[in-house]
């Protein structure tokens, strides 16, 4: 069973990550890219790098090598800060790219997280009925199809 568990969380994790790798690459830009400008954009346009990296779980050393393209597009803005810290700024440029590629994606997705949540069946329990493979409500189950039938009339992210 633990293992049917185990296997279950790697294939929705599998599948979770493939669904930002495409709405990345239709948006035209890297996965990094993708997670550094969802950061930045939570926390009002500037963040420690330290906490990119440690909210995206991206290694310290792609976020520097994204980091630096970014700038050099005139995106953001690298300065240092207290002790060995630095922060990074959405410029303005940074933050109409944002706006375009980032913005408009997260209210989609915090739409259907927010019609997903007034469900009677909460996240943690999804995740469970998910895991153990214990079917979900047929309320839950038009949901999603009106999830994919919204992402197939929008052309997708």
């Amino acid at each position: 069973m633990r293992r049917e568990i185990t296997k279950r969380y790697n294939y929705l994790s599998s599948e979770i990550n493939s669904l930002y790798h495409q709405a990345a690459k239709k948006m035209g830009i890297s996965d990094s890219v993708q997670n550094i400008l969802y950061v930045l954009c939570d926390q009002g346009n500037q963040a420690l790098q330290s906490e990119i990296c440690s909210i995206s779980g991206i290694s310290r050393q792609t976020i520097n090598s994204a980091l630096s393209k970014l700038e050099q597009q005139g995106l953001v803005r690298v300065e240092p800060d207290k002790g060995r810290n630095t922060m990074v700024f959405l410029t303005e440029e940074g933050q109409k790219f944002a706006a375009e590629k980032i913005v408009a994606h997260a209210q989609y997705s915090s739409k259907i997280r927010t019609a997903d949540h007034a469900r009677p069946l909460g996240r943690g329990n999804r995740v469970e009925s998910a895991l153990t493979g214990t079917p979900l409500p047929h309320h839950y189950a038009h949901s999603v199809l009106s999830v994919r039938t919204c992402r197939s009339a929008s052309g997708g992210f």
